[in-house]
Protein backbone atom coordinates (compact mmCIF):
# COMPACT_ATOMS: atom_id res chain seq x y z
CA UNK A 1 0.00 0.00 0.00
CA UNK A 2 3.05 2.54 0.87
CA UNK A 3 4.70 1.55 -2.68
CA UNK A 4 1.34 2.38 -4.77
CA UNK A 5 1.29 5.80 -2.79
CA UNK A 6 4.73 6.22 -3.33
CA UNK A 7 4.60 5.72 -7.28
CA UNK A 8 1.79 8.50 -7.36
CA UNK A 9 4.23 10.72 -5.74
CA UNK A 10 6.77 10.43 -8.61
CA UNK A 11 4.54 10.17 -11.38
CA UNK A 12 3.23 13.59 -10.27
CA UNK A 13 7.23 14.65 -10.14
CA UNK A 14 7.70 13.64 -13.24
CA UNK A 15 4.91 15.31 -14.57
CA UNK A 16 5.74 18.32 -12.78
CA UNK A 17 9.65 18.06 -14.35
CA UNK A 18 8.12 17.40 -17.93
CA UNK A 19 5.96 20.66 -18.16
CA UNK A 20 8.64 22.27 -16.77
CA UNK A 21 10.98 21.43 -19.42
CA UNK A 22 8.22 21.93 -21.86
CA UNK A 23 7.42 25.34 -21.30
CA UNK A 24 11.07 26.42 -21.46
CA UNK A 25 11.30 24.84 -24.49
CA UNK A 26 8.09 26.90 -25.70
CA UNK A 27 9.74 29.85 -24.31
CA UNK A 28 13.11 29.62 -26.33
CA UNK A 29 11.36 28.88 -28.68
CA UNK A 30 9.43 32.13 -29.24
CA UNK A 31 12.28 34.05 -28.37
CA UNK A 32 13.78 32.79 -31.35
CA UNK A 33 10.38 33.25 -33.57
CA UNK A 34 9.33 36.62 -32.08
CA UNK A 35 13.19 37.89 -31.01
CA UNK A 36 13.90 39.88 -34.36
CA UNK A 37 16.01 42.44 -32.27
CA UNK A 38 19.25 42.12 -30.91
CA UNK A 39 22.30 39.78 -31.20
CA UNK A 40 19.15 37.64 -33.31
CA UNK A 41 17.92 39.93 -35.22
CA UNK A 42 21.56 41.02 -36.37
CA UNK A 43 22.43 37.07 -37.42
CA UNK A 44 19.62 37.23 -38.94
CA UNK A 45 19.79 40.46 -40.89
CA UNK A 46 19.55 40.78 -44.71
CA UNK A 47 22.13 43.47 -44.74
CA UNK A 48 24.50 41.18 -42.80
CA UNK A 49 23.90 38.61 -45.84
CA UNK A 50 24.61 41.08 -48.09
CA UNK A 51 20.76 41.36 -48.97
CA UNK A 52 18.76 44.53 -49.61
CA UNK A 53 15.28 45.51 -48.15
CA UNK A 54 12.48 46.43 -50.31
CA UNK A 55 9.03 47.59 -49.78
CA UNK A 56 6.81 45.07 -51.91
CA UNK A 57 8.96 43.14 -54.80
CA UNK A 58 12.13 42.15 -55.63
CA UNK A 59 14.02 44.49 -58.82
CA UNK A 60 15.41 43.05 -61.47
CA UNK A 61 19.07 43.45 -60.38
CA UNK A 62 18.06 41.84 -56.35
CA UNK A 63 16.06 38.58 -58.27
CA UNK A 64 16.32 36.52 -55.16
CA UNK A 65 13.89 36.48 -52.35
CA UNK A 66 15.15 35.37 -49.17
CA UNK A 67 14.17 34.37 -45.63
CA UNK A 68 16.42 36.79 -43.68
CA UNK A 69 14.79 39.60 -41.82
CA UNK A 70 15.00 43.42 -42.27
CA UNK A 71 14.74 46.06 -39.32
CA UNK A 72 12.60 48.51 -41.59
CA UNK A 73 9.34 48.16 -41.61
CA UNK A 74 8.33 50.09 -44.57
CA UNK A 75 10.85 47.68 -46.37
CA UNK A 76 9.98 44.16 -44.94
CA UNK A 77 11.21 41.74 -48.55
CA UNK A 78 14.62 40.95 -48.11
CA UNK A 79 16.42 40.65 -51.82
CA UNK A 80 19.64 39.24 -52.79
CA UNK A 81 21.85 39.31 -55.80
CA UNK A 82 23.60 36.30 -57.03
CA UNK A 83 26.91 37.14 -56.57
CA UNK A 84 26.23 38.84 -53.38
CA UNK A 85 25.23 35.19 -51.72
CA UNK A 86 27.40 34.17 -48.61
Amino acid sequence: MFRAKLQGVELSMNAIIIMALGLLILAIGAYLILGSTGKFGDATGCVTHGGQCFANSCPSNYPISSPFSCTDKAKPKCCMNVSDID
